[in-house]
């Protein structure tokens, strides 16, 4: 298992042993579920390929974590737009 997991773990109350990788991939899970009809707000993978959560890579990156990007892309918003989308996608990161 990995620390950081472990420690996530402990954190949110999983007192039991947990398999990093399912971990990270209910995590990814969780996220990509969070921005499915999002306009313009993707979870990729590194290479910039839309994740499907029901088909995920094999999330073993040569690191040893799960690659994963969200991206906002601008043109789907006017300026304004955008910088709340943006912002909402990070309230949305630090409240999970």
């Amino acid at each position: 298992m990995g620390i950081m997991a472990k420690i996530i773990g402990w954190f949110n109350g999983e007192e039991e042993q947990i398999d990093y990788v399912q971990y990270e991939i209910k995590h990814i899970r969780r996220l990509i579920r969070k921005f499915d009809g999002f306009a313009g707000v993707y979870v990729t993978d590194f290479y910039g390929n839309e994740l499907d959560p029901d088909n995920l890579p094999n999330p073993n990156a040569p690191d040893g974590g799960a690659d994963w990007v969200i991206r906002v892309e601008p043109e789907n918003y006017t300026e304004q737009g955008y910088k709340a989308m943006k912002t909402r996608v990070e309230n949305i990161l630090r409240n999970m």
